[in-house]
């Protein structure tokens, strides 16, 4: 008589093998998070305002949308530049202000697409500091300032705005893709205006770009 074969049941594992899966899983989350964090931060950086700077009002974003509406489609160059610039790429700035930059041709442009929220028309303007060809416009209670041909005093001579307004940033908002110039540029602007009143700003930035280098690009988080 053949005995009968005996099969093994593998026993349960104990609870201190469970519990310690558990802790190892619980280990693994509290690793991942703090990533998905800094690829959302280093995503963020570079998005929709409305995403990386809720100190920035609605009502800039509204009268910037408007803008867009009215001039986006034109030939004419232009950029947002100032302190919106800098709240739109993720600084924590108030912006008092819309400034955008273009040529001398672009303001004329502009102003007349802008025609019904014009509070002062578009003529050459100089001050100790600035010349341009100026306008200004009010949307929503903002104030928007158009400056064509745009040139600084630094060092005692006039120094273009233009070559800063090159290879600009691009945008998103709200559907529409919006020219700002770059936090590195804007920043070499301040230094060189020398003003007591960019400080903050300068400072802001400095910090700003130190904490975004040390986040991962869009890049890097498309790529993963």
């Amino acid at each position: 008589m053949v005995p009968p074969r005996t099969m093994r049941i593998p026993s349960a594992p104990p609870k201190s093998a469970i519990i310690r899966v558990k802790s190892a899983k619980k280990q693994q989350n509290r690793q991942v998070k703090p990533i998905l964090v800094k690829l959302n931060r280093g995503h963020d950086l570079r998005g929709p305002a409305s995403r990386t700077n809720s100190s920035l009002s609605p009502r800039f974003i509204d009268s910037l949308t408007t803008v867009g509406e009215r001039i986006g489609k034109l030939e004419t160059k232009w950029i947002v530049v100032g302190s919106l610039s800098l709240a739109l790429q993720g600084v924590r700035v108030r912006p008092q202000d819309i400034d955008i930059l273009t040529s001398k041709r672009g303001a004329f442009t502009i102003s007349r697409q802008l025609k019904e929220y014009e509070t002062r028309e578009v003529g050459f303007r100089k001050s100790h500091l600035f010349q341009s060809y100026l306008g200004e416009f009010k949307i929503g209670g903002v104030k928007i300032q158009v400056m064509g041909d745009l040139k600084a005093r630094v060092r005692n001579r006039w120094v273009s705005g233009t070559p800063r307004s090159r290879n600009p940033r691009i945008i998103r908002l709200r559907g529409r893709s919006f020219r700002v110039i770059p936090l590195e540029k804007q920043l070499e602007s301040y230094k060189a205006l020398a003003r007591k009143k960019d400080e903050p700003k300068i400072e802001k930035i400095q910090e700003f770009l130190t904490a975004s280098h040390n986040a991962l690009s869009p890049q890097d988080c498309a790529s993963i």
